[in-house]
């Protein structure tokens, strides 16, 4: 097998050297008459003419989308949560927000997404379970709760979270919300729910 040797003035060198198979034909490369910028690298044009190029992409953005949440009531009942109805701090490539009664976020992009719901509310007081869900497609998926006993009003949070399989058309979540005790809890604005696509 050939190979180029270019070699150091301190003694030490750097080979090229041919494919280990062999080629099934006679290949020339031809190198670019410039030198690239930094973070470039050496393109082909299969051809056989190399040139260098900058990556055209080189920090995808992944399906995703994120918003506040409105304030709210809600009871012993279990309710869909409401989305802020500003949208100045959404965030969303890849998944559709929905508001309107309907709160929802249906990804257009198949995959396994990490869904995170984290209810802060308020209540004015006594022993009760609040508990704060991620529904898909209708039914829920996964829930956490608490249990509360406040003399007074208080401020409280609840978080959950899971890995969701979406098929990227027809399949959605949402976020919902319940207590147990009387009378009603505030979502407050500062409530959040999230999603984001980790895997195929």
């Amino acid at each position: 097998m050939s190979s180029i040797k270019i070699v150091h003035s301190g003694g030490n060198s750097v080979s090229i050297t041919a494919p280990v198979n062999n080629p099934a034909a006679n290949r020339t490369f031809k190198l670019p008459d410039a030198d690239g910028s930094d973070g470039q690298f050496l393109k082909t044009d299969g051809n056989g003419a190399l040139s260098f190029a900058t990556p055209s992409n080189p920090l995808p953005t992944l399906p995703h989308a994120f918003v506040f949440m409105d304030s709210q009531y809600f009871t012993s009942s279990i309710t869909l949560l409401e989305f802020n109805n500003s949208t100045t701090n959404d965030k969303s490539s890849g998944v559709t927000i929905t508001r309107g009664g309907s709160e929802r976020f249906t990804p257009t992009v198949a995959g396994t997404y990490l869904v995170q719901a984290h209810l802060t509310f308020s209540h004015s007081g006594g022993s009760f379970t609040p508990v704060v869900y991620i529904y898909r497609n209708g039914s829920s998926y996964v829930s956490a709760n608490n249990i509360v006993s406040y003399g007074g009003g208080h401020n409280d949070s609840l978080s959950c979270q899971a890995m969701v399989t979406m098929n990227g058309s027809s399949d959605y979540v949402d976020m919902r919300g319940s207590h147990n005790g009387g009378g009603n809890a505030t979502m407050l604005t500062i409530s959040t729910f999230s999603m984001f696509r980790v895997g195929a």
